[in-house]
């Protein structure tokens, strides 16, 4: 939900953007998360890549409804800004505390 113009400032500055393929912000889109419209749109440019196959990880309970409703994986980011609780009660798949216990739940 951040522009993406200071989303790939944030990736330059931490020298990570070049593992992104793709930002998307809210000037992107005509629905906010926790629509899937975003994630959708994702999905999409990936060819015939079923939902089902992605993973949404976010550290708000908007994140996981949005992966829910797009057919998603959804991981719960512990890591992040979100209350614990409000991330556990939104139901995620998976909760990690660290961004490297992601490979467990990924292919």
């Amino acid at each position: 939900n951040k522009p993406e113009e200071f989303t790939r400032k944030i990736l330059n500055g931490l020298d990570v953007a070049k593992h992104f393929e793709m930002v998307i912000g809210p000037e992107s889109v005509r629905r906010q998360k926790p629509d899937p419209e975003s994630y959708l749109l994702v999905v999409s440019r990936f060819g015939r890549i079923p939902p089902a196959r992605f993973c949404s990880i976010g550290d708000r309970p908007t994140d996981i409804e949005a992966g829910r409703a797009a057919g998603m994986m959804t991981v719960g980011a512990l890591y992040g800004f979100s209350d614990r609780r409000a991330l556990e009660a939104s139901g995620p798949d998976a909760l990690i505390s660290w961004i490297s216990e992601l490979e467990k739940y990924i292919e």
